[in-house]
């Protein structure tokens, strides 16, 4: 849901001759992140074993959650 409010916020910030550029720049930011994520839990799984991505999530999820609700409100 966030990646169309980017893309609006990136071709209404550029200027039109540039869109095919922001478009490229987008596409491979997203493909990395593709890779590198899955790469990077991978990694920390093999280091600190399979219950390490899984606390790590559950540790963001807890610092996230008051801003979730404070957002509700």
């Amino acid at each position: 849901s966030v990646q169309p409010t980017i893309l609006a916020a990136l071709t209404h910030a550029t200027p039109a001759a540039r869109h095919g550029q922001v478009l490229g720049l987008r596409m491979m930011a997203t493909n990395t992140a593709g890779v590198i994520l899955p790469m990077g839990f991978g990694l920390l799984a093999g280091v600190a074993g399979v219950g390490g991505p899984l606390w790590l999530t559950a540790l963001l999820i807890a610092l996230v959650w008051p801003a979730t609700r404070a957002l509700r409100d």
